[in-house]
């Protein structure tokens, strides 16, 4: 080609390279790509994205109860049988002697089944409650006593037979808890683990940009990344964007979630002014105010001198959604009001504001407030401000492990004696009154007789004694002082304990059982106190002999808000992400 003629087609193609410029090439079905078409989004993220969550996962798996008093069996089917003894190898540490066959056939073992229900955006490392029951058409009589050794959990509805390899959801172990308090329920089926299961990663939420755009997605990320931690946002595609939950959020996730929908992407001054006006109106006059607190709340300072006058507000829901709304930005003057409210015995928010102000105050505030309701009349109101004390490390508060099994808390308290068990969430004792005492002249035999708590008059010390439960004779007697936390320390720390924890020995008394004496003890007046038993885990029955029962919401058909696991659509995003 001559130089005229390439001249000439330079001439002709710098006009067409500028419009390519202007436009964008053309992408695939001929459309133009959205990364160089930026809009003006007044509008929230949750307005222009749907959040995709994980719904609750429910799981399942097999296992063996160890450390029973002769109540267990040998049944167990082959299959189960081969899949168990490759855990034992596995999972026991010390196993030196230990043959899995004899293992499996004593009677100082189950097979159990296991399940679980993992909360939706689970953290790694999350726990939760667990139900254990032994297998159907066995001889296994009781798992009393009994510890469930390190057992894989996996999804429900996705386990077919014993061979089949799936991926592990959780992990399951810890001792088991049999509820044999007054309010027991003898039509259910299994006994619990507390807090037993572990799960295994954690669960990301997912954002659905419901008008793909490039530059849109990095805005969005860029915001949420602003506003919270770096790289809780991360826009993998025109329409994709993981989230992850931060730290600060990790027992909050649903309110987090909300905080990220209601973020405001628009610039200008004026919308952003009069979306704070409306939503301050809204908080006032609306009949949700939790909506508008939270979405104040993540505009943060801005909005600070439009709530204040809301903390004089004649309704004292709103004072306590503007008093919050206003701490948790970061503003001291809400405290009095909150202050106003916590002490007000007839209010339905104290509650809250208890909870708002452990959460949102300065450590040192929240201390001398929480400190003054702590001894209030009414439990609920002393248990939510021990809560609270507790996660401040407040010196009220002080906290003990019991043979790595069980929490053991103590109060510096002065209203009613009360002894607190928990059977959900956290295995915990917690004595409201840290000088409380045992009475000077007791007797005290567990329901089975297996165990004897005695003093008489002119006794410097308890005696603490139980049947052995491997073989006759007893074990014992221990003695203790009669303060009830060392009478607790003395039933539940193991036998032998390292030099190096400076802890006296126990008698190794599970958790469950302490809490069935410390009931009995209350009431027959062995300690002045009132006891207290937490609710319970509800679970649905497990039988093994029916088909698997299932947990309300693990097995909801898919919405955009629950389950988009398998859908087609979701398999597309991933690939387009490089997933």
């Amino acid at each position: 080609m001559s130089f005229y003629n390439l001249k000439r087609l330079s001439y002709l193609l710098i006009p067409t390279l500028f419009l390519l410029l202007l436009t964008g090439c053309p992408g695939p079905g001929g459309k133009g790509s959205e990364l160089d078409r930026p809009e003006a989004i007044n509008a929230t993220i949750g307005t222009i994205t749907d959040i995709i969550q994980s719904g609750v996962t429910e799981v399942r798996g097999y296992g063996i109860v160890a450390g029973l008093n002769g109540t267990g069996s040998s049944e167990c089917p082959p299959d189960l049988r081969t899949k168990l003894i490759k855990q034992i190898k596995v999972e026991i540490k010390d196993r030196k002697g230990i043959n899995p066959q004899a293992f499996i056939n004593s009677k100082t073992t189950a097979v159990v089944e296991v399940r679980g229900t993992i909360p939706a955006i689970t953290s790694q490392g999350d726990v939760f409650d667990l139900r254990v029951a032994p297998l159907a058409n066995t001889q296994t009589t009781s798992l009393k006593g009994g510890r469930l050794f390190r057992t894989k959990l996996v999804r429900h509805e996705k386990f077919v037979d014993f061979k089949r390899y799936l991926e592990t959801e959780a992990f399951a172990e810890g001792p088991i808890f049999i509820n044999n308090l007054a309010d027991r329920n003898p039509r259910i089926i299994g006994d619990y683990i507390i807090a037993g299961g572990r799960a295994v990663e954690g669960v990301r939420a997912t954002m659905l940009l419901r008008k793909p755009n490039h530059y849109t997605a990095y805005l969005i990320s860029k915001l949420i990344n602003s506003k919270f931690d770096v790289g809780t946002a991360h826009a993998k595609s025109d329409k994709l964007i993981f989230i992850n939950i931060p730290a600060k959020y990790r027992h909050e996730k649903q309110k987090f979630l909300a905080m990220v929908r209601l973020l405001y992407m628009g610039s200008d001054p004026v919308l952003k002014q009069k979306r704070i006006n409306s939503l301050v109106m809204n908080m006032a006059n609306d009949r949700d105010k939790l909506t508008p607190e939270i979405a104040l709340e993540v505009t943060g300072n801005s909005a600070l001198n439009e709530i204040a006058p809301l903390l004089s507000h004649p309704d004292e829901e709103v004072r306590l959604h503007a008093a919050r709304c206003m701490l948790n930005i970061g503003d001291d003057r809400p405290l009095k009001t909150l202050q106003n409210i916590i002490e007000n015995k007839n209010s339905p928010y104290r509650i809250e504001a208890i909870k708002a102000v452990g959460s949102g105050a300065r450590r040192n505030d929240a201390i001398m407030i929480l400190g003054n309701a702590l001894n209030s009349e009414d439990f609920e109101t002393s248990l939510a401000v021990y809560e609270e004390m507790r996660k401040l490390r407040s010196s009220n508060v002080n906290r003990s492990i019991v043979a790595g099994d069980f929490f053991l808390d103590t109060i510096r308290y002065r209203g009613e004696n009360r002894i607190y068990v928990s059977r959900k969430g956290t295995p915990k004792i917690v004595i409201f009154g840290d000088q409380l005492q045992c009475a000077k002249n007791l007797y005290v035999e567990s329901n089975d007789k297996d165990i004897t708590i005695n003093a008489r008059y002119g006794d410097k010390y308890v005696s603490i004694w139980r049947k052995n439960p491997k073989k006759r004779g007893v074990i014992g007697p221990l003695q203790s002082t009669f303060s009830v936390k060392e009478v607790i320390k003395t039933l539940g720390e193991l036998p032998i304990v390292p030099r190096e924890l400076k802890k006296r020995p126990g008698l190794a008394i599970p958790y469950c059982e302490i809490c069935e004496l410390l009931e009995k003890m209350c009431k027959t007046g062995a300690i002045n106190a009132k006891f207290i038993a937490g609710e319970l885990t509800v679970f649905p029955n497990i039988d093994p002999t029916e088909p698997p029962q299932n947990i309300p919401g693990s097995n909801d058909k898919p919405t955009e808000e629950n389950d988009l696991d398998n859908s087609e659509e979701w398999k597309t995003l991933l690939k387009d992400a490089g997933m």
